[in-house]
Order: structure tokens, then C-alpha cells, then sequence
């Protein structure tokens, strides 16, 4: 199940636009999420009940990350990280490590997020596999950057992600990164109080 989600700029984080959906999608993931454990507790699981429980695994952790539940989502993500790479999915992994940096950043560790961020950017820079995940990885590493307090660095990496996503014509992806990108400039420049850490 999906979760709608809404970005807030006060705190440069997404957030379920209805709490109660995101309490239920979680709870369906939980239940979707032990079928295929038992599906694939098998002697020699195949890589289609893997690959369901990466899936689901996936969900529960994005869920559970958007829910708030921090400890729990970190757990799943580390175990769909690690399946994934055990299977060979790469860009599978890849967008389980970039929720997992969005989780560090949401929880107060922006600097563990940028570090990871920085990673991924750089994968992505020499990966055509992930490439495509550029502009996503550079502007989250912005936001981190901006709440580490490197806001040249985060003005930076944001005008990057937007200058690609232009180039690629996405229009819901241009307008988010400009809605975040205008925003940090307005504070930067001092034009209004700073709400952001």
C-alpha cells in the first residue's frame, strides 16, 4: 500500500499527508512482510520468494521511516540491504541505502545521511547501472547538507539535482527541488528568520 506523502519545508522532510493511512499501510506491510519470510524459510528459497520478501521488506521499512518508528525501520532496511546485495540487485540496494540515509537524516543525523549521500552520489557518477539516481541522491544530499550546517555545499548540490532534473523535463521532480532550493536561498540570504536547523 502506498503512502501519500507531503513534504514539509520547515523541516525538509516528507510526512504522510494521513497518519491513520500510514498506521494501516504499515501494519498490511507487517502482515505481508511475515508471508514472505514464511515463504522463503524454506531449506533452498528461490530467488522469487527472495525477491518478494525484499519487496515487502522494502515497503515494511519505508513505512516504518515515515511512521516515525526509527529503530525498527533501521532494521529492516540493514536486512533488504543485505539481501539485495546478496542477490545481486544493485539498484534495488542502492534505493534501500537512499531511504536509509533519508531515515539517518529524519532522525536527527544529517551528517551520517550526508556521509551516505556522498556515497551514493558518487556511485551513481560512475554507475550507469544507478545513474538515474542522480538528482535523487544529490538533492538529499542537500537537505542533509543544509541541516549539518554546510549551506553553500546544500545550495550547491540542490541547483545540481534541479539542473538535471530540467534536463530530463520530469516536471513534479523540478517543482519539488525548486520549492526546497528557493526556500533555502530565501533563508539563506537572511530574507527571513531561519526555522531550519
Amino acid at each position: 500500500m502506498h503512502i501519500p506523502v507531503q513534504l514539509n519545508l520547515n523541516d525538509l522532510e516528507e510526512h504522510p499527508t494521513n497518519p491513520e493511512t500510514a498506521t494501516i499501510a504499515v501494519g498490511l506491510a507487517r502482515t505481508r512482510t511475515e508471508m514472505a519470510r514464511q515463504a522463503a524459510a524454506g531449506p533452498q528459497p528461490g530467488p522469487t520468494e527472495l525477491g518478494i520478501l525484499g519487496r515487502e521488506l522494502g515497503r515494511l521499512a519505508d513505512g516504518l521511516r515515515l511512521s516515525g518508528q526509527t529503530q525498527e525501520a533501521q532494521e529492516a532496511f540493514e536486512e533488504v540491504i543485505t539481501l539485495w546485495d546478496d542477490m545481486g540487485r544493485l539498484r534495488a540496494a542502492f534505493m534501500a541505502r537512499m531511504r536509509l540515509a533519508l531515515l539517518h537524516r529524519a532522525s536527527g543525523h544529517p551528517d551520517k545521511a550526508h556521509a551516505l549521500l556522498d556515497q551514493l552520489c558518487a556511485h551513481c557518477a560512475h554507475d550507469p547501472t544507478v545513474a538515474m539516481y542522480h538528482s535523487f541522491a544529490l538533492h538529499h544530499r542537500g537537505i542533509a547538507a543544509w541541516k549539518s550546517g554546510r549551506h553553500h555545499d546544500a545550495l550547491e548540490d540542490l541547483q545540481r539535482a534541479l539542473d538535471m532534473r530540467r534536463s530530463k523535463g520530469s516536471k513534479p521532480l523540478i517543482d519539488a527541488t525548486t520549492a526546497v532550493l528557493k526556500h533555502l536561498q530565501i533563508l539563506h540570504s537572511g530574507a527571513c528568520p531561519e526555522s531550519i536547523p
